[in-house]
């Protein structure tokens, strides 16, 4: 994109000192007017593609930046409702002397749980 760039400013520098050479009004001048008119235009074009392709990989960056943050609030979350669940049913079961789980929250997890695993065994 550099060396179009390059090549339109030279081409338009050119133009430009012929135009100084010209006689004011003159076909020819008419002629490297419009010329010089349309390697402007071409400049311009290019100018307006590079700005759209900078703020395009702008915009791409952040939708990358902002996946990667969902990501790490979805592991995160997924990670402490698990540890927490964890720690949840290790404290509820209070065993006795005789093994069995003495507090109401246990045996309710361990009947929910035990009914699942029966349900898919059937």
């Amino acid at each position: 994109m550099e060396k179009l760039k390059q090549a339109l400013w030279n081409d338009y520098e050119e133009n430009s000192s012929v135009i100084d050479e010209l006689e004011i009004g003159s076909g020819e001048y008419k002629t490297h007017m419009e010329e010089r008119d349309k390697i402007r235009n071409e400049l311009i074009k290019v100018e307006q593609i590079e700005a759209d392709r900078e703020m395009k990989n702008r915009e791409i960056e952040s939708d990358n930046r902002n996946e990667k943050i969902r990501n790490r609030i979805t592991i995160a979350t997924f990670a402490v409702s698990t540890v927490v669940s964890i720690y949840t049913v290790v404290k509820t079961f209070r065993f006795d002397q005789g093994a069995t789980v003495t507090s109401t929250l246990g045996r309710n997890v361990l009947n929910n749980v035990t009914s699942k695993i029966f349900k898919r065994w059937k």
